[in-house]
C-alpha cells in the first residue's frame, strides 16, 4: 500500500494531527506463526518466528489457568431430562406436572400464595408457564449441582430476582431449542436479610447459562449476577439493565452464544475486592453486541479475548483491564473516552464508580508508568473509534500480530496511542490517526518498522 493511500484515512475533522502506521503487505494476521504458552504465572514467554529469525518476547499477560475455563457439562447445550422433574408455572396454581425416571418430586416445594418455587436438591428441573409476580429459588446443599431448564417461561418479580440461587455448588440455566423465555424485575430490589439481591438472575454461587433457545432479561438494577463465576456457553441472551448487564464477582467466561447487552453502566463487569487474582474476564468465542453508558467490558484484573465477535456500539471506555490480551477475533469499539485502557484498578473506588482506574501510579504525573499494566495484541481485526485515547496503556503496549485501525481523538489532550512505558511492534499492521499533542510511536525494541507522520490539514 502506498503512502498516498494511507493518507486517505485521515479524518476530515483533523486540522493538525498525526498518522501512525506500521506493517507490511505480506504480514499475516493469523496467529499460526505464534506459539504462546499460558500458565498461572504473571510472566509468560512467547516465541514468534519472523522472516528475520526467531524472537523471544517476555510479556506480562495473565494469572489465569486457561486449561480449565469450562467443564464438559458447561458446554452441553441440551439437558439430560431422563430423571427430570417437570414444573408447570401458573399464578397461584403452579404444580409438578410430571416426574421422569427417578426424579424426586419432593425436591420441589411450591408456595402458591407467594408464587415461590424452591428447589431443595441436585437434579434437572424443567420449567414452563408464566408467573406475573413470582420466583424460582435454589436452596440446595453446597455440594449439589442444579440444572434449571427453561422451556417457554415468563416470570416477573416486583422486588427481587426472578431466579434466585441462595445455595448450590453450581447452577445451570439451560434454554431449550427454539424456546423463548423472559425474566424481569420491574420495581425496586429489596434485600434478603444481609444479602443485597440486585439482579434479575442472582446467584451466590457458580452460574452457567447455556442452551439453544432465547433468554430475555430485564432489570431495574443488574441483569445477571454471580457472586462466584459466571459462564455463558450458549443461548441467545438479550439483557437490558439500568446497571451492569452481566456481573461476575470472581470471573465472567464466555465460550459461545449471541449476547445483546444494553446497560446503564457496564456491559460486562468483573471485580473481586477480596481476591486480587480474581475479577477477570475470558472470552473464547460468541457474538457480543454491547450498548453501555459506562464501560463496554470491564475487568478489575485480566481481560483475555481469545476469539469471537465483539461489537461495542456505545461506551465510555470500550475495553478495560489491568492486563488486556487479544489473541484473535473481530472487535469494533466506539467510545466517548478511551477505546482500550490497561491500568491498575484503583483501591479507593467502589465498583459502582465510573472511573475504575488510576491514570498510572501517580495521578499527578500523567507520564508515569505502571509496570503492572499491559496491553498485548497478538491477532484479530480491531477497529477503534475513540474520542479519548485510542489504545491506552499505563504500562506497556506490545503488538505481535493482527490488524488494528484507530480513529483517534481530535483534541491534543489525548492520542491515538497513549503509552506510559514501552510501545513495541514485532508483527501485524497498525494504522492510527489522532491529534498531535500527545503523539506516541513504537519504540526502539520493535523489530518492525513504523512511521509517525504529522499533517496540518
Amino acid at each position: 500500500m502506498s503512502y498516498k493511500n494511507y493518507l486517505k484515512i485521515v479524518p476530515a475533522f483533523m486540522l493538525a494531527g498525526t498518522l501512525i502506521f506500521s506493517g507490511c503487505a505480506k504480514t499475516s494476521t493469523s496467529t499460526n506463526n505464534t506459539t504462546t504458552t499460558q500458565s498461572t504465572n504473571k510472566t509468560t514467554s512467547a516465541t514468534k518466528t519472523t522472516s528475520n529469525g526467531t524472537t523471544t518476547l517476555n510479556y506480562q499477560v495473565s494469572a489465569m489457568d486457561l486449561s480449565s475455563m469450562f467443564t464438559s457439562r458447561d458446554l452441553e447445550q441440551e439437558a439430560d431430562t431422563t430423571d427430570a422433574v417437570n414444573v408447570t408455572l401458573s399464578n397461584n396454581a403452579t404444580k409438578v406436572s410430571k416426574v421422569n425416571g427417578s426424579g424426586n418430586k419432593s425436591a420441589v416445594t411450591i408456595d402458591n400464595e407467594t408464587n415461590t418455587i424452591t428447589i431443595k436438591e441436585a437434579g434437572v428441573y424443567v420449567f414452563s408457564g408464566t408467573l406475573s409476580d413470582g420466583q424460582i429459588v435454589v436452596e440446595a446443599a453446597d455440594t449439589d449441582k442444579v440444572q434449571i431448564v427453561l422451556d417457554g417461561v415468563n416470570i416477573t418479580n416486583d422486588t427481587s430476582a426472578a431466579i434466585y440461587v441462595k445455595q448450590a455448588d453450581k447452577t445451570f440455566i439451560t434454554t431449550t431449542d427454539g424456546s423463548k423465555n423472559t425474566l424481569e424485575t420491574t420495581g425496586t430490589f429489596e434485600a434478603d436479610g444481609e444479602t443485597n439481591v440486585d439482579g434479575t438472575i442472582f446467584s451466590k454461587d457458580d452460574l452457567t447459562i447455556n442452551g439453544k433457545g432465547t433468554l430475555t432479561v430485564k432489570s431495574t438494577a443488574h441483569g445477571i449476577v454471580s457472586k462466584d463465576d459466571l459462564k455463558v456457553t450458549g443461548s441467545t441472551l438479550n439483557v437490558t439493565a439500568t446497571s451492569h448487564a452481566l456481573q461476575g464477582k470472581d470471573s465472567i467466561r464466555i465460550y459461545d452464544g449471541t449476547l445483546n447487552l444494553t446497560a446503564g453502566k457496564d456491559g460486562l463487569h468483573s471485580g473481586n475486592d477480596e481476591d486480587k487474582e480474581k475479577g477477570y474476564i475470558y472470552i473464547e468465542g460468541g457474538k457480543l453486541t454491547i450498548n453501555a453508558d459506562d464501560d463496554g467490558i470491564h475487568a478489575d484484573t485480566d481481560l483475555y479475548i481469545k476469539n469471537g465477535t465483539i461489537d461495542i456500539k456505545k461506551s465510555y471506555e470500550g475495553l478495560e483491564g489491568n492486563t488486556i490480551t487479544i489473541e484473535d477475533g473481530k472487535i469494533d469499539i466506539v467510545s466517548s473516552d478511551d477505546g482500550m485502557n490497561a491500568a491498575t484498578s484503583s483501591d479507593d473506588t467502589n465498583e459502582e464508580s465510573q472511573g475504575m482506574f488510576k491514570n498510572g501510579p501517580n495521578t499527578d504525573d500523567p507520564n508515569a508508568s505502571d509496570d503492572t499494566a499491559v496491553l498485548y495484541i497478538n491477532g484479530g481485526t480491531i477497529t477503534v473509534n475513540a474520542n479519548g485515547d485510542g489504545l491506552d496503556s499505563n504500562g506497556s503496549l506490545t503488538v505481535t500480530g493482527g490488524t488494528v485501525y484507530v480513529a483517534g481523538p481530535s483534541d491534543n489532550g489525548n492520542g491515538a496511542l497513549d503509552v506510559g512505558g514501552s510501545a513495541t511492534i514485532t508483527g501485524g499492521t497498525v494504522i492510527a490517526t489522532g491529534a498531535s499533542g500527545m503523539a506516541v510511536n513504537f519504540g526502539e525494541n520493535s523489530t518492525q518498522g513504523s512511521m509517525l507522520v504529522s499533517v496540518s490539514n
